[in-house]
């Protein structure tokens, strides 16, 4: 009898764990299904933030921040303010006229400076559900700064092992965008070319093909170089290519390419921030203004406390 009585307390007490370990499992899942709707909250709110220009560097005559605030966008998700012209006038990119752009500049020569400006103006400007971008920096120098933010849509790939499996990822989708004109706009910035490409012959093609494919689709390339080589800047891309910056360039280097600029031009770009921004229509000297890190650090820190 007490054998029966020993196994009750023990089938009862089974039952009661049994139901005190699914109670708990299905806390801790509730708990999860919270904080997961919780990040989803918090990344909608983050991806519509546009931070204001007061977080900027004032220091300057003319910085970002003066640049930003003289800016007028028009509600054009692709106007991209780039610097001033001579006469003290906003200078900026259409990426609706201007497919791709090419970055042309010697070591040193301000490729940086240029590119942390581009992407300062898309973060300043655009909100991250207008644009998202996608940063390849093998060298590991400046795009990587801006990890965290939400325009990204992963880190900046710096592993050459990790590029090729990117590309591969544009090409598909650019296979599954249509000609939705309300798709998210996606800027790919690449930085440096050659770098990149001595890593892997295929990347260089592969490129190619992606700017021949992706018109009208709304991706946009931004690639940078400081060996503006035929064998790396193409005759079929420079097809694709809407307009060029040219920053300070080596010397002899005007030979070895053909940059299309004068030496009014060259001497003009010595200086470094000093640039020729070059397309089918027009030719332009602009200065671009430095992007800080402590300023760098201020954006993201406007993202940092959703997360």
């Amino acid at each position: 009898m007490n054998n029966i009585w020993i196994v009750v307390i023990i089938f009862t007490l089974s039952i009661l764990v049994a139901l005190m370990i699914s109670a708990v499992l299905d806390w801790q899942d509730k708990k999860e299904d919270e904080m997961k709707e919780q990040k989803k909250e918090a990344s909608k709110k983050t991806s519509k933030i546009i931070p204001d220009s007061s977080i900027l560097d004032n220091s300057k005559e003319n910085n970002i921040k003066k640049l930003l605030e003289n800016f007028t966008n028009n509600e054009n998700n692709k106007l991209i303010p780039i610097g001033w012209d001579e006469k003290q006038e906003v200078k900026s990119i259409d990426f609706n006229k201007n497919n791709h752009l090419l970055i042309i500049g010697t070591t040193g020569g301000g490729k940086s400076i240029c590119l942390n400006e581009i992407i300062t103006s898309i973060i300043m400007n655009h909100s991250a559900e207008d644009i998202k971008m996608v940063t390849m920096d093998t060298s590991m120098v400046e795009l990587s700064s801006f990890n965290g933010i939400p325009h990204y849509i992963k880190d900046t790939i710096i592993s050459p092992n990790e590029v090729m499996d990117e590309l591969r990822e544009l090409e598909k989708e650019i296979r599954r965008r249509t000609k939705d004109s309300q798709m998210t706009n996606l800027f790919v910035i690449i930085d440096d070319l050659y770098d990149i490409c001595s890593y892997d012959s295929k990347v260089l093609r592969t490129i190619e093909q992606l700017l021949k494919d992706n018109k009208e689709k709304n991706i946009h390339f931004i690639i940078a170089t400081d060996t503006p080589t035929k064998e790396i800047i193409t005759d079929d891309m420079k097809k694709q290519i809407d307009g060029t910056i040219y920053l300070t360039l080596a010397p002899g280097e005007k030979n070895d390419f053909d940059l299309d600029i004068t030496k009014a031009d060259m001497e003009f770009i010595a200086e470094i921030g000093s640039a020729i921004y070059k397309t089918p229509e027009k030719k332009e000297k602009i200065i671009i203004p430095e992007v800080l890190e402590e300023e760098i650090k201020a954006i993201k820190n406007c993202y940092s406390k959703y997360h």
